[in-house]
């Protein structure tokens, strides 16, 4: 007999993140938590959608499901809301998310959270869960490779041949 849905969903989330976050501790892609839909052919669904699915219903064709929290590992759904993508992108620019790391606009972070990775006592794994990206680049920002403005990193000097 297989295991149902909500068993196998529930197994891959953790409820302990002081941030309130339920942290998808299963598959991610693109920092995004996935889960085979189960059965024969079963597609693989994101598990953030499945879970505001499961509280609020079906999702309306062209909305997303944003995340309030901007913390994409995150399945509790009273840490989301549904928008279009222009929607989402005005909230990412809202939010100040277009101009933290260099100006980039694909980055990952604010100013705020890279304080909070530096200042956690946390596991770069943990850390990297709980945002939602590789452990590498929870390792980067500690080093001061990354994030060099807030971690006060001085620029590497070129040593003699």
């Amino acid at each position: 007999m297989r295991t149902p849905f909500a068993v196998r969903f529930a197994r891959s989330v953790r409820k302990d993140d002081p941030s309130g976050c339920w942290l998808w501790t299963g598959s991610l892609r693109n920092g995004y938590g996935q889960i085979n839909s189960g059965g024969r052919g079963g597609r693989m669904l994101y598990a953030h959608r499945s879970a505001w699915e499961a509280e609020h219903g079906a999702i309306p064709p062209g909305l997303c499901v944003c995340h309030h929290c901007d913390t994409r590992a995150c399945v509790n759904p009273l840490h989301m809301f549904l928008g279009t993508k222009a929607e989402n992108l005005a909230d990412m620019w809202r939010k100040g998310r277009h101009q933290h790391g260099a100006n980039h606009s694909a980055a990952r972070f604010t100013d705020d959270q890279v304080r909070a990775i530096l200042s956690s006592p946390d596991s770069s794994r943990v850390e990297a869960e709980r945002y939602g990206v590789s452990m590498s680049i929870i390792q980067m920002i500690r080093r001061g490779v990354r994030w060099k403005h807030i971690t006060g990193a001085a620029p590497a000097v070129a040593r003699p041949a």
